[in-house]
């Protein structure tokens, strides 16, 4: 007989989760900024399009068009 796996929940205190309001146990926040994380995050790569209208919602179509010596963030 097989044994049922019991799925594990980690629980972060509200203080340490970087966006209390949505579950996201991985934490990522892809621009390093203090507004909530991916998960509440609406603009992850902050050039200014939704992340829900962004082709490309981690980068940004501008920096892309740079010469790669004059990449130096978004």
């Amino acid at each position: 007989m097989a044994k049922a796996l019991i799925p594990m929940v980690i629980r972060l205190a509200d203080n340490a989760d970087n966006c209390p309001a949505v579950a996201n146990a991985d934490q990522v926040n892809t621009d390093g900024l203090a507004d909530g994380g991916n998960a509440c995050d609406t603009d992850d790569d902050e050039d200014g399009v939704a992340d829900t209208s962004d082709d490309l919602p981690f980068e940004c179509e501008a920096f892309l068009l740079l010469p790669i010596k004059q990449r130096k963030g978004c």
